[in-house]
């Protein structure tokens, strides 16, 4: 009926949530471990059971795409590291002399730590973002597990009470 209906709406559709590369049949397994473990009871818990989805779904997106993110800021640092940050057209990685560059500055002792501590240094504010989206996802995921907790107990206090 109506109230079927509705749920419906309120299920989370992986064609409206994912990006090209992400796998449908990974979200309908969340989709459906957290409906499974929630067992949502009115219409309220199934919006929270969303909100839960898709705070839990973009922060697996998001722990996916740092390292990602680290991997492609790394030809910026070779190119700081090699003098040439503010022209990284005549750097390494455009002219395909990379992994060339990476031995050479290796040869002067400038270790693959080096490297990665440039990258971070040079990107910070981006990886910061990265953190501080995630907080925000996580409250936000956390908040409405709290939610339903906090409902549920009351209903079950005023049922014992009857």
């Amino acid at each position: 009926g109506a109230a079927a209906a509705a749920f419906a709406v309120l299920t989370p559709s992986a064609a409206q949530t994912l990006t090209d590369s992400e796998n449908a049949a990974e979200f309908s397994s969340l989709v459906k471990a957290v409906a499974e473990y929630w067992q949502p009871q009115d219409v309220i818990e199934r919006m929270l059971m969303v909100d839960f989805i898709h705070a839990e779904w973009e922060l697996g997106r998001l722990r996916r795409m740092v390292p990602l993110a680290f991997r492609a800021g790394q030809p910026f640092a070779v190119a700081k590291l090699e003098g040439l940050d503010h022209n990284f057209s005549e750097s390494s990685f455009p002219s395909r002399t990379y992994s060339q560059t990476l031995a050479d500055l290796a040869a002067r002792g400038q270790t693959e730590d080096v490297l990665d501590a440039q990258t971070l240094l040079m990107h910070a504010s981006a990886f910061e973002s990265f953190d501080k989206r995630m907080a925000v996802l996580e409250v936000r995921r956390d908040g409405a597990l709290e939610k339903v907790e906090r409902r549920r107990s009351a209903r079950k206090a005023i049922s014992s009470q009857s």
